[in-house]
């Protein structure tokens, strides 16, 4: 399963590539796909289904109320991906990708979509908690 965050901007993306649910059903790994202006990474991004959960959740909340943020971040692993709504209905995008292994390697990174994308985002994201365990 693939999820692509609408963005009105050909320089900014966030995807998360390939979905697989881990075996025992407790979490997800994703390639998760970023570009923000001349930056870009793709690496592996794992997270749990409660976090998956509440990413969700707090998504759908900000689609609703038009305000506040969502972070989906793994519990054990480094990297994070935040969504914060502003009252001018700009949502920023921003995070840490890191890779840990002789030579860390780490991008920083942050763009802005709109709220529009939020709703089918949080839908596609949710679809994500059928998927079967591989």
């Amino acid at each position: 399963m693939d999820i692509a965050l609408s963005s009105n901007s050909s320089t900014a993306a966030l995807e998360l590539r390939e979905i697989q649910r881990y075996a025992d059903g407790s979490g997800f790994v994703t390639l998760l796909v970023v570009r923000s202006g001349g930056f870009a990474a793709a690496l592996p991004f794992y997270f749990e289904l409660p976090r998956l959960m509440e990413f969700v959740e707090a998504l759908q909340g900000m689609d609703r109320t038009l305000s506040g943020s969502a972070t989906l971040k793994p519990t054990w692993e480094p990297g994070f991906v935040t969504f914060e709504l502003d009252q001018h209905g700009h949502v920023r995008v921003f995070g840490e990708l890191r890779e840990t292994t002789e030579h860390e390697q780490w991008l920083q990174f942050s763009f802005n979509t709109d709220q529009t994308c939020l709703r089918q985002f949080a839908a596609d994201l949710e679809a994500c908690q059928s998927l079967a365990a591989i």
